[in-house]
């Protein structure tokens, strides 16, 4: 346990606080405690703790979302502190929050030379908080069924019960040529791209935005 020195002479009056880890926050949090002055008692176990899930015991505790380990729990209130401020806290001043995370996407830049589709569904992939927090539910209802690769029979059910809005994620504009392509006019008179004959260059289209053209 590290006691807060607001109440480190008479333990019993520190607030327990149940951490996931010391590297899960937990060194931030102990700075923040102490600096404080918070009455706080804080201690590192295995997670998630059993005697949370099961309300035996009364404290502060780590969780995130999305997740559903302490669904059981019930509603649920988060302890706040002001933005975090980097300055600060570079200085050794810790009375703000944690630092933001922020959960960003990353491709190869070449991906889209390989398949645009798979571009596309990359950028245009869009999750709710609803959403989110309706699979931890179901993830947590369905926890006892047996089936030792939930997560992913969740999200199968979802892709086939709403392909009307994952395709809207892969449209592909049959115009926009990947290299080694050219724009040519099909049977139905239509635009379509197709692979560069032998001894052809594929070269930016000069007026279709995206778009490419076979020279000789």
């Amino acid at each position: 346990w590290y006691y807060s020195p607001a109440c480190e002479d008479d333990p019993d009056r520190c607030i327990p606080v149940l951490m996931g880890g010391i590297g899960w926050l937990g060194l931030e949090t102990c700075r923040v405690v102490k600096y404080t002055n918070m009455p706080m008692a804080v201690t590192f176990l295995d997670w998630p703790d059993s005697r949370v899930k099961s309300g035996d015991v009364n404290a502060l505790f780590f969780w995130w979302r999305p997740d559903w380990s302490y669904n059981s729990v019930g509603t649920v209130r988060r302890l706040l502190f002001p933005k975090h401020n980097r300055q600060e806290w570079a200085n050794g001043v810790h009375r703000t929050d944690f630092p933001d995370f922020a959960l960003k996407k990353y491709m190869w830049h070449g991906v889209p030379e390989i398949s645009e589709a798979a571009a596309l569904m990359f950028r245009n992939f869009r999750i709710s908080w609803n959403l989110v927090n309706e699979f931890m539910d179901a993830l947590y209802a369905r926890s006892g069924d047996g089936d030792p690769d939930l997560k992913s029979t969740v999200a199968c059910e979802w892709v086939r019960a709403n392909e009307g809005v994952w395709r809207t994620w892969i449209q592909v504009d049959r115009t926009r040529c990947l290299v080694g392509q050219g724009l040519v006019e099909g049977q139905g008179g239509e635009q379509q791209c197709e692979w560069c004959p032998v001894a052809t260059e594929s070269v930016a289209h000069p007026t279709v935005a995206g778009s490419r053209l076979c020279r000789p």
